[in-house]
């Protein structure tokens, strides 16, 4: 992986928003199918499990700014990587 795709999965690297962006972005590089490749997909699940870990460890106050409770933010961690 290049540093800008590992950057954007790496909680020391990259803001909690925008862990995602490659992966998210993912769709538009998908072949013409609809398919990923298992690489692109790896790389998708990987943002995902590394995102909830950083959305778990947010405070009170940035989940409040976001508009979600500490519930809400459990729920979403306790999710498995490859549950979107």
């Amino acid at each position: 992986m290049t540093q800008e795709h590992w950057s954007c999965c790496n909680p020391m690297r990259a803001s909690p928003a925008g862990l995602c962006m490659i992966a998210d972005g993912a769709k538009s590089q998908e072949s013409a199918d609809g398919r990923m490749t298992l690489r692109q997909l790896l790389h998708r699940w990987l943002c995902r499990w590394t995102e909830r870990r950083e959305l778990e460890s947010l405070p009170d106050a940035a989940l409040k700014d976001m508009g979600i409770t500490r519930y809400d933010a459990f729920h979403e961690a306790r999710k498995p990587f490859w549950r979107g």
